[in-house]
């Protein structure tokens, strides 16, 4: 069944009126008379409030903000580019790097007199190199021979490492070790040689490398690769690390 033009307009008003009763809007059609008793009056919303959204409606008091965290880790990124480019320009840091090093997350540090902090590891002196950036924007480093400190592997080394391993594996006769699924982690010394030397790490950056099917089953094969001299010290099956 058709509705007639005149059912529609009726109907469409009949919605309208609803509406304007229930807000208690009167004389809508005539002008622009706001109710007093039912307000959703501003003059406009204010910029935005940082670490929180939406911007807030001016004289709205019922308003509560929302920790936006999205904004928070634009500002974080935008503060470890910042960061980034501060020491990439230190001509301490660029100098005490060298040409050989890797580098490691910036850390934003809160509640600190410092802005922030990152790390970095020379292959050519074997020392780790910790930095910290204050909030003036000063760089301050400090060094530590390998053997006594070292940061977890970064993807880059992780990268190397399987690949210096798998190529090594394979000059042995090892060829499966290309179908199998690569890992690595920063190695440690046994507890014979801390006990030893009363040395925690290595003296030079290794990474142990391990080769299998993955699903949580046991690895085939490992090496352990040194990547300050770019070099695999053994690799076999496991058991010879």
């Amino acid at each position: 069944m058709s509705v007639s033009r005149l059912g529609l307009a009726i109907l469409l008003c009949g919605i309208l009126g609803f509406f304007l009763s229930s807000c208690n809007i009167s004389n809508f059609i005539g002008g622009a008379k706001q109710s007093t008793q039912h307000k959703h009056i501003y003059d406009s919303f204010s910029g935005p409030t940082e670490g929180y959204w939406p911007p807030t409606p001016k004289n709205v008091s019922s308003f509560s903000g929302v920790p936006n965290f999205s904004a928070i880790q634009v500002q974080n990124s935008v503060t470890e580019v910042q960061v980034s480019a501060i020491l990439s320009k230190d001509n301490a840091l660029q100098q005490a790097l060298g040409e050989r090093y890797t580098s490691f997350a910036v850390d934003i540090l809160e509640n600190s007199s410092d802005l922030a902090q990152s790390s970095y590891f020379n292959y050519a002196t074997n020392e780790t190199i910790d930095v910290r950036v204050s909030n003036s924007g000063e760089v301050k480093l400090e060094k530590f021979a390998a053997h006594k400190q070292q940061p977890p592997e970064n993807t880059e080394e992780v990268r190397k490492a399987i690949a210096l391993a798998k190529s090594d594996l394979v000059t042995g006769g090892f060829n499966e070790v290309t179908e199998l699924q690569g890992t690595a982690m920063l190695a440690f010394p046994k507890r014979s040689y801390v006990e030893e030397t009363g040395n925690t790490f290595f003296p030079t950056r290794k990474l142990y490398v391990t080769f299998g099917v993955g699903a949580g089953l046991e690895p085939k094969y490992s090496a352990l690769v040194d990547l300050s001299n770019s070099t695999v010290e053994s690799s076999g099956n496991i058991g010879r690390y």
